[in-house]
């Protein structure tokens, strides 16, 4: 994973990505997945830039590349910060799977409570509508407070 400076302009952010990615394959990386993430805001401020443009490469290599591709990285000068984690690849099927999982639960957030059983919303209706008073009575309410005040 690696964060671009996001003072860049977008049209500038493939290139950077392109150069990184020719990194890894003149490092002899077979690159498995590339993904790229878009401007987000930074959880803190590097170089006082408050935002970068996130991307991930998933890759698998042999263990002596490792110190060629960690120098280069260090040394490129549009890498705000870069993460290289040690993991299992995922297959193909393995992502699809994930991004239908994924997908499902987004769906069950928009729904929201269409899968609330009808007498749980009858009954979720009837309490919200006996705490309601109309406005004539909070009218009288109010009047009868602020009498008592005086």
């Amino acid at each position: 994973m690696g964060i671009i400076p996001g003072n860049l302009a977008e049209n500038e952010v493939e290139p950077v990505i392109k150069q990184i990615t020719d990194f890894f394959v003149s490092g002899k990386v077979e690159i498995v997945h590339n993904e790229y993430l878009g401007r987000r805001k930074i959880a803190y401020p590097i170089n006082h830039l408050r935002y970068g443009y996130y991307f991930i490469i998933e890759f698998t290599m042999s263990d002596n590349n490792f110190s060629d591709i960690d120098k280069k990285l260090k040394l490129h000068d549009n890498l705000l910060r870069y993460l290289i984690v040690k993991s299992t690849p995922k297959t193909r099927e393995e992502r699809e799977k994930e991004k239908v999982k994924q997908q499902k639960q987004k769906e069950k957030k928009e729904i929201g409570d269409k899968f609330v059983p009808k007498e749980k919303k009858s009954k979720i209706k009837e309490k919200k509508e006996a705490g309601k008073m109309s406005l004539d009575e909070l009218d009288k309410k109010l009047e009868e407070i602020i009498d008592e005040k005086i």
